[in-house]
């Protein structure tokens, strides 16, 4: 999940529910604060990881958040650290706030469960193709907004919405290109009742 859900009762009630999740951390919350603050050694051997052909910076730990054990990841991007420090310096040269310059190409991400660090990015950009897989849906096959009056209506319209992604994954897989999938099956002249 992205940021926008994350808060306190989200996390307690998934918690209690024992739902396993992942989401970032907002850069205004206390605990992503505190792991920026105690970045120091992030860059140092044994902590990079290779997603596609970036290396990225991971330091994992285990804290106590809403009375619940979590897991949490710090990921320093060197490249988007580099462009967002450029940004950041260019509008305040005069003024800047020295944490503002620290917590640049940070993100924190919270877990239910232990990840492999070599793994981390990877689930959380999955996030990615489920927004694009949905955007899909509303955009060209007219999917979205839902219009239901009881829940078997919103169960099945949600069975069809994904039985409309694993036809997407199935032709990506066939075809090897997400762009290529898209189109393919941007151009079925079916329509969904």
């Amino acid at each position: 999940m992205d940021a926008g859900f994350f808060s306190e009762n989200n996390t307690r009630s998934m918690m209690e529910k024992k739902m396993n999740f992942m989401m970032r951390v907002p850069a205004n919350r206390v605990i992503y604060l505190d792991l920026v603050e105690s970045a120091a050694d992030i860059e140092n051997p044994g902590k990079e990881v290779k997603y596609g052909n970036k290396i990225m910076f991971i330091s994992s730990s285990r804290t106590e958040f809403t009375d619940y054990s979590v897991f949490t990841y710090l990921i320093l991007d060197p490249e988007r650290r580099g462009r967002e420090l450029r940004r950041y310096m260019l509008k305040h040269m005069d003024d800047y706030d020295p944490f503002a310059v620290k917590r640049r190409g940070f993100m924190v991400l919270m877990s239910s469960q232990s990840v492999e660090r070599d793994q981390i990015i990877r689930l959380y950009y999955t996030k990615q193709f489920v927004e694009k897989a949905y955007l899909y849906s509303k955009d060209d096959l007219s999917l979205l907004p839902l219009r239901v009056k009881c829940e078997e209506a919103l169960r099945g319209y949600l069975f069809i919405i994904f039985l409309s992604l694993i036809l997407y994954k199935e032709v990506q897989k066939e075809i090897g290109s997400v762009e290529m999938a898209f189109d393919t099956l941007r151009n079925l002249k079916c329509k969904v009742f």
